[in-house]
């Protein structure tokens, strides 16, 4: 658990399918996501299948998206642990790049609120 080793790519190499169609095609199914396409710079999702690797993990920027792998439950949950940090600080960090006057407000008392608590930790 933890180490990085290579495989064969269980997702068949058709150029003329779809992501999706590759996934359903190799017995992936939705199992979670963080980010939401299109709104934030990276989002991650994570597919699941009962053959190993049993989880897949699409990591998706702006431009491109890489997929890698992992064969259990436990060795997903380490790359989720070490993933998702970066994927939430990207999406927030984006949110508050793109803050219109309409929503300045709610932001400012959300951010005194976050203030207040970590003064009285």
């Amino acid at each position: 658990m933890g180490e990085w080793s290579t495989l064969a790519d269980p997702l068949p190499a058709v150029e003329s399918r779809s992501f999706d169609d590759m996934l359903k095609a190799a017995g992936f199914e939705m199992w979670t996501m963080a980010g939401e396409v299109y709104k934030v710079p990276l989002t991650l999702a994570v597919y699941t299948r009962a053959q190993e690797p049993c989880f897949l993990f699409d990591l998706e920027g702006s431009l491109t998206s890489h997929q890698f792998y992992a064969r259990t439950l436990p060795d997903a949950l380490v790359l989720l642990n070490q993933l998702v940090p970066t994927v939430q600080a990207a999406a927030v960090t984006d949110q508050i790049a793109h803050v219109d006057s309409d929503s300045q407000s709610v932001l400012t008392d959300l951010l005194s609120i976050l203030r207040g608590r970590s003064r009285s930790i």
